[in-house]
């Protein structure tokens, strides 16, 4: 088995995703892999399709936040709980693509399916808010909307880049408000 995304601990444990929707913990001390319950969230009779499609580590509260392939549901996971919480489903598409923590704290994601144009999300830890921000568009000399993205991290002054991978990829950035 292999994982499309892996988090490193301060422990040196390391997380990461098998399939049917599980998550395992590497302990370098034992040298084991071993695996988390429950499993990620997905609609009821999906769990064989659901795969980690993107995690990210938020420093402040010391959770992992990420997607599944399958239902593009988000959740987060607390590594010493070895507790998954499903915290809704931002898009009607599948996928969760791409996921980071803001400098405000907010979780932004990417969500969609193949071939389709992509939504940006945003939840709120504070709130609970889990809201889609919409098709990503450029403003330029030629309008651009965004499709498949599959890469998300936080720039220096907070903003958001945003990398697609379909076949003629641009590299968007966002704005956040603050």
């Amino acid at each position: 088995e292999f994982s499309d995304c892996l988090i490193t601990w301060d422990d040196g444990h390391l997380y990461g995703g098998k399939r049917w929707g599980y998550l395992f913990e590497f302990d370098p001390e034992r040298e084991a892999i071993l695996q988390i319950e429950p499993r990620i969230p997905s609609l009821a009779g999906r769990q064989i399709y659901n795969r980690v499609d993107s995690m990210t580590l938020d420093q402040a509260s010391r959770k992992i936040y990420g997607g599944g392939t399958a239902d593009g549901i988000l959740f987060a996971f607390d590594p010493g709980e070895k507790r998954i919480i499903s915290l809704g489903k931002p898009t009607s598409q599948p996928r969760t693509r791409a996921i980071t923590v803001g400098r405000d704290g907010k979780v932004y994601g990417m969500a969609g399916r193949n071939g389709g144009a992509a939504h940006l999300f945003r939840y709120d830890p504070a709130t609970g808010d889990l809201r889609d921000l919409g098709i990503p568009l450029a403003h330029s000399d030629q309008y651009w909307h965004g499709y498949e993205f599959d890469s998300m991290v936080i720039g220096k002054s907070g903003e958001i880049y945003m990398g697609e991978s379909d076949r003629i990829s641009h590299l968007f950035i966002y704005y956040p408000p603050f």
